[in-house]
C-alpha cells in the first residue's frame, strides 16, 4: 500500500473445522475514485506464511453520490461460506445507498481456487445499516444475520433477523434463498462519548451498528453498542445490548421478502430508560437486569431484491497469479 492509499476496519477469524484463517479489510486508492473489499486467506494454523488475496470492487460508479466505497464490512462463516456485508458509502460526499451482502463458497477459498463461486446481494436496505453475518459453530441449518434498525439516530427497540438458506447453491453456480424478518428486543441508541482517566477529551463511543453475530447451539447471539443508564447514576453512559434469538426451521423461500413468521424466539433483557432517546424502554428491578422470555411478534418485513453475479479476480500474492475468475449464480463481484 502506498503513503496515499487508505485502508480501514479489519476483520480477522480463524475457522477451526478447515484450519484456515480468514481476513477483511477496506480499501480506497490513492486519488480517492475507486474502493475494494480485499479478503485474505491463509489456509494454515500459523497465521505466520504467505496468503492468497483477493478483492471485489466496491466503487459502483452509477451509484448516489460515488464513486463509493463498503464501510465496515463485517465477516461471518459456515461450514458452507464466507459472508462480508457492507454499507456503500460516497467516497466524497455524504450519501449512502444501502446496505449489500456477498456470499463466497468457503472451500473454493480454503482451495486456493482462482474462480471462486461468489454471489452479491446489493442494495438489500435503503435507510438501515448492513447486518452482522453470525460467526458459526457447528453446522446451522442456515446462515443467521442480525441487524440494527436505528436509521433516524434516536433509537430503536427492534433488530432484523436474517436468514441464508440453500447455501450450498452459491458453490454449484447456483443461487440461494435470502429472507428477514423484524421482530421487537431491547431498546437501544447510539452511545454517548465515554470519559477517559486523566483526560478532559472523551472517547469516541461509536454508534448503534450490529457489530457481532454468532451462532452457536441453536441459538443466535448479537451484540451492539448502546446507551444505558445504570442503578444509581444521573448520567447516561456507553454501554452493550446483547440479544439472543432463538430460530426454527420453518423458513421463508421468498427471495424478496418474508411472507409469514419464521417462528422466531427472542430473549430480552431489559434496561432502564434513557432519557432523550429510545433506548431502554423497559424497567429495572432493584437495580439489577433480569431476563424476560417472550414469542417474538414481527412488526414489518425488510424487503431486499435477489442476488445478482459479480466477476472475481484472484490477486497475485500467496503464489498464484492475477486472472478473471467465474462467480457462482447471483451477480459478479470481483476477488482478487
Amino acid at each position: 500500500m502506498g503513503g496515499k492509499e487508505f485502508t480501514s476496519d479489519p476483520r480477522c477469524w480463524f475457522d477451526p473445522s478447515t484450519q484456515t484463517w480468514f481476513a477483511t479489510i477496506l480499501f480506497l486508492n490513492d486519488s480517492s475514485t475507486a474502493s475494494s473489499l480485499l479478503i485474505a486467506v491463509r489456509h494454515n494454523s500459523d497465521p505466520r506464511g504467505l496468503w492468497t488475496e483477493y478483492s471485489i470492487d466496491t466503487t459502483d460508479p452509477t451509484g448516489k453520490g460515488c464513486p463509493c466505497f463498503g464501510d465496515q464490512p463485517r465477516i461471518g462463516i459456515d461450514q458452507t461460506n464466507l459472508y462480508v456485508t457492507a454499507d456503500e458509502f460516497s467516497i466524497l460526499g455524504p450519501q449512502f445507498n444501502g446496505a449489500e451482502m456477498w456470499a463466497i463458497d468457503k472451500s473454493d477459498l480454503v482451495n486456493g481456487v482462482a474462480s471462486p463461486h461468489v454471489v452479491n446481494f446489493p442494495h438489500l436496505t435503503t435507510d438501515i445499516v448492513a447486518p452482522q453475518p453470525a460467526l458459526s459453530t457447528g453446522r446451522p441449518d442456515a446462515e443467521y444475520f442480525l441487524s440494527s434498525l436505528d436509521s433516524s439516530g434516536t433509537g430503536d427497540n427492534r433488530i432484523g433477523v436474517w436468514a441464508m438458506t440453500n447455501r450450498d447453491q452459491v458453490g454449484l453456480g447456483g443461487m440461494p434463498d435470502l429472507s428477514s424478518v423484524v421482530i421487537n428486543s431491547e431498546g437501544y441508541a447510539i452511545p454517548p462519548p465515554a470519559p477517559q482517566k486523566g483526560a478532559k477529551s472523551k472517547l469516541d463511543s461509536g454508534d448503534d451498528r450490529m457489530q457481532q453475530t454468532q451462532f452457536a447451539g441453536g441459538t443466535v447471539w448479537g451484540e451492539l453498542t448502546t446507551a444505558v443508564q445504570p442503578a444509581g447514576d444521573s448520567s447516561v453512559r456507553a454501554g452493550g445490548a446483547w440479544f439472543q434469538v432463538k430460530p426454527d426451521t420453518r423458513l421463508s423461500r421468498d427471495r424478496s421478502c418474508v411472507d409469514r413468521p419464521p417462528g422466531l424466539h427472542r430473549r430480552r433483557r431489559e434496561v432502564p430508560d434513557v432519557p432523550g432517546g429510545a433506548a431502554g424502554r423497559g424497567r429495572e428491578r432493584g437495580g439489577r437486569l433480569h431476563p424476560d422470555q417472550q414469542r417474538a411478534v414481527p412488526e414489518r418485513r425488510l424487503c431486499h431484491p435477489e442476488g445478482r453475479r459479480q466477476q472475481l479476480r484472484v490477486g497475485g500474492r500467496g503464489g498464484r497469479g492475477g486472472r478473471a475468475v467465474q462467480p457462482g449464480r447471483g451477480e459478479p463481484a470481483a476477488l482478487g
